[in-house]
């Protein structure tokens, strides 16, 4: 008995398919009109040559070369090596500023001639990591304990009036501070640095600023951290994070997972993610979008470092990424930190800044009312007008605006150093530091 044939079958089948295909391109046709991804990726090869010409680093070869560094020229190994060993001696203590005094100089001592190791250390040119840099997450982090302890020393060594100890260990902070952005990977740790370093200084500087041997123990550590930030190499490097992350969302496993990313499988990415691995036409936009960013935002760094203006300017400048809800927009803003680190970057350098005048005007005697001493690039803040100077019923105080970049008179991230003798007291410091950045 011959089965009966049914043609409808395959006719039901050729509608399936036709209107899968249909979906398909109407989505690809969605994407490149409301996103602009077919202009995106008309300019792709645009795009590509322009961050290739800007010397973006585009694989983890380039950040090998980009990064190498003679071992013997390498601080970074001894500097891991002192972190793990802080973090052993102090691990039992949480905060570490608890600790009593005796206690914590005892176990300082047992930690000096690896301080001594590291002090040496960090007169070599380079710091680099000991890592594969076959992806930018793969990342060994010192932590805080190491920075917290040189810290709290710091403050022992005020309290002591021991002033080589302070001397040493500020200029230790300032020296990794400097290195920290060797390394791409560790520029956050600038930040961090810096901040102890300012946190500390700005304590003092209506009290210890008026011993000359402080005051010029705290000038030299402020002149150390002067050293350029390379927000360029952060940015090459910060391409090559861009793509080594979205060849991963396309389904190229070959250097990493989706685990990586943070994601615990495929189905959990989302939708507009996975747009690039189906749509070859929205890969192509992505990409070209990311090259595009990050090579205009190389192109426009101000040639002057010093210019923190500038550096603010091309690190808001959002119109890129956030002109188009697409996937290279929500990367770009979420995961890639540019822009917080431009902010960051910019409002350090405005607190060392208006600490370097506040040493200035004490140690000159000048009449705050006749304006900053410092009248080079020291004198400018954050929005680039002058740092402000303002007087109260307890004196004179210089401030940065912060990283709001409005002078909001106190009311927010305004940062301000009082200048007249022993105006703040240990309680006044918890208010002030309670409200400011």
């Amino acid at each position: 008995m011959t089965r009966e044939r049914r043609p409808g079958r395959w006719r039901k089948v050729g509608i399936v398919f036709t209107i899968i295909a249909t979906i398909l391109f109407l989505a690809t046709a969605v994407c490149a009109k409301v996103f602009g991804i077919s202009d995106a990726a008309a300019s792709y090869n645009r795009n590509r040559d322009a961050a290739q010409k800007a010397g973006l680093w585009f694989s983890s070869d380039q950040v090998k070369r980009g990064l190498a560094v003679n071992p013997s020229d390498n601080c970074g190994p001894m500097w891991m090596r002192t972190a793990a060993a802080f973090s052993v001696e102090y691990k039992s203590y949480s905060p570490l500023a608890n600790i009593p005094k005796a206690e914590f100089l005892y176990r300082w001592d047992d930690l000096k001639s690896d301080v001594e190791h590291l002090r040496a250390a960090l007169d070599r040119p380079r710091f680099f990591q000991v890592r594969a840099l076959d992806q930018p997450y793969e990342l060994p982090h010192p932590g805080s304990t190491m920075r917290n302890a040189i810290a709290k020393r710091i403050a022992i060594a005020l309290e002591d009036n021991d002033k080589k100890t302070g001397e040493e260990l500020l200029n230790m902070l300032a020296l990794m501070a400097i290195h920290a952005d060797d390394d791409p990977a560790f520029f956050f740790e600038r930040s961090q640095l810096t901040r102890e370093i300012t946190k500390t200084i700005r304590r003092s500087v209506a009290t210890y600023g008026y011993d000359a041997g402080w005051r010029k123990i705290f000038q030299n550590t402020l002149d150390t951290l002067e050293r350029p930030v390379q927000f360029a190499k952060y940015i090459r490097f910060e391409h090559w994070s861009a793509l080594w992350t979205i060849e991963i969302i396309f389904g190229d496993s070959t250097n990493g997972t989706m685990r990586d990313l943070g994601f615990k499988d495929d189905d959990s990415v989302p939708t507009l993610y996975q747009a690039g691995r189906h749509l070859p036409l929205v890969g192509k936009g992505e990409l070209s979008r990311f090259h595009e960013y990050y090579a205009k935002m190389y192109v426009d760094l101000p040639k002057d470092p010093n210019d923190i203006e500038g550096l603010v300017r091309v690190a808001t400048d959002t119109s890129l990424y956030r002109e188009y809800p697409d996937m290279s927009g929500r990367l770009t803003e979420e995961m890639m930190g540019t822009f917080n680190s431009g902010i960051n970057v910019a409002a350090d350098i405005a607190k060392c800044r208006a600490l370097q005048e506040a040493l200035a005007i004490i140690e000159a005697k000048s009449d705050p009312r006749k304006g900053l001493p410092l009248q080079d690039f020291h004198r400018l803040d954050i929005d680039g007008k002058p740092l402000r100077l303002v007087k109260h019923e307890k004196g004179w105080d210089i401030y940065s605006v912060g990283p709001n970049r409005t002078d909001d008179a106190f009311l927010s991230d305004d940062y301000f150093i009082p200048l007249t003798r022993g105006a703040a007291s240990k309680e006044e410091w918890k208010r002030i530091e309670g409200r400011s950045y």
